[in-house]
């Protein structure tokens, strides 16, 4: 039923038709908005408007009538040009190239174009986007100094993605020419030196889980985490959004969608992993076992700030760098080699979600998954941890 005048002041929270895609929209904070809902290029889309009352309905109507026939013509509305700015063909390149790639690679690619490329160049054309906006966004002050120069990783990530999203506007007739190949002419030299995340010393951990079980500063299901993670070996976000349903028996099997391989990868747990489930079971609040608030997934922070904390309560300042969540994957294969432990070098990347075999044709003939040994590996490694050997 169409909308009149006299009522949208009246609306209360929630979303309502006027007919031909046309929503009006009250929220919580009382805000009145417009959208139009359309379908382009065979995909459903939904765009802004406008607020109300500044856009009036009649005002409203034409522009989404306007807007309907752009769409239908296969254009974005929004800049009916035809030239997408570089964060819509951003998200085109996400949605299309990363579309078989983990999750943690696509929300990595999204967090980094958030925090240092958006704000320079999201909203710009990109037939507008000149070399130095790039080398601008690359030279950007970050906490700690120059992004380029003190955050040189996760800059050269950057401009690796930004260049392949460029590309992609070349490719696809949108821009003349790629500004961001060969920025590096453009830069200042740096000498990387890779750092390793730091992991726990062999010789502390047993003490630093006695310690972390005992001590109630940290929230049980981050203490149930950690030690989960350190049994398991797997990555920080393996653990953070482990689910109920890829738990059956002493079995954790881990998405294709959510694995660096991007394979199905089944972990054995070991007789105190099984209960440390059992624990956390007593604190369900939806799908995810190690649920944070309102029931979403511990960030990354909370289990490296956990960890770093803990050890500094029991053993003080060391040597070296803390240890951190990551750090654990790096006790274990140390402790593989140091130990001797009676399983092949496939055996333990095979626990740690490696490829074990780095040869593509040998990969093509060895179809083994070792699940006897990494059963008897992983409660070996439990036993190591816990400190019954």
């Amino acid at each position: 039923m169409a909308l009149t005048a006299s009522e949208l002041p009246k609306k209360v929270v929630g979303r309502y038709s006027d007919g031909n895609g046309l929503i009006f929209r009250v929220t919580e904070g009382k805000t009145r908005d417009w959208f139009l809902r359309v379908q382009r290029n065979g995909k459903r889309k939904e765009y802004y408007l406008g607020k109300y009352p500044q856009l009036s309905l009649s005002q409203a109507r034409e522009k989404a009538r306007e807007w309907r026939e752009l769409a239908k013509m296969g254009y974005d509305p929004r800049n009916p040009k035809g030239v997408p700015t570089f964060r819509e063909l951003a998200e085109e390149h996400i949605e299309t190239k990363l579309a078989n790639k983990a999750l943690r690679t696509v929300d990595q690619w999204r967090s980094n174009f958030e925090a240092y490329v958006y704000p320079y160049i999201g909203e710009k054309d990109v037939d507008k986007i000149f070399r130095w906006d790039i080398e601008k966004l690359l030279l950007q002050k970050v906490d700690g100094g120059v992004l380029w120069l003190d955050k040189h990783v996760t800059a050269d990530r950057v401009r690796m993605r930004v260049t392949r999203v460029l590309q992609r506007g070349v490719d696809h007739d949108h821009c003349i020419k790629n500004v961001a190949t060969g920025i590096l002419a453009d830069l200042p030299d740096v000498k990387h030196v890779p750092r390793h995340h730091p992991m726990m010393p062999l010789e502390n951990i047993t003490e630093f889980f006695n310690h972390l079980r005992t001590n109630g500063k940290t929230d049980p299901l981050t203490r149930l985490a950690i030690e989960f993670g350190c049994l398991t070996v797997a990555r920080s976000a393996e653990v953070r959004k482990a689910r109920w349903e890829e738990v059956s028996g002493d079995v954790w099997t881990l998405p294709a969608e959510r694995t660096k391989q991007r394979e199905i990868n089944d972990i054995f747990l070991s007789d105190r992993a099984i209960e440390i489930l059992e624990e956390a079971k007593k604190l369900e609040n939806g799908p995810y076992i190690f649920w944070s608030r309102n029931g979403q997934p511990k960030s990354d922070n909370t289990l490296n700030k956990s960890v770093k904390e803990q050890y500094l309560s029991r053993f003080g300042e060391p040597d070296g760098d803390v240890p951190v969540f990551h750090g654990f994957r790096a006790s274990f294969k140390t402790w593989a080699e140091e130990f001797e432990v009676p399983f092949s070098d496939r055996v333990i990347e095979a626990m740690q979600g490696h490829q074990p075999e780095k040869s593509r044709v040998r990969a093509a003939y060895n179809r083994a998954k070792y699940v006897q040994q990494r059963r008897r590996a992983s409660q070996m490694w439990c036993d190591f941890v816990v400190g019954r050997t």
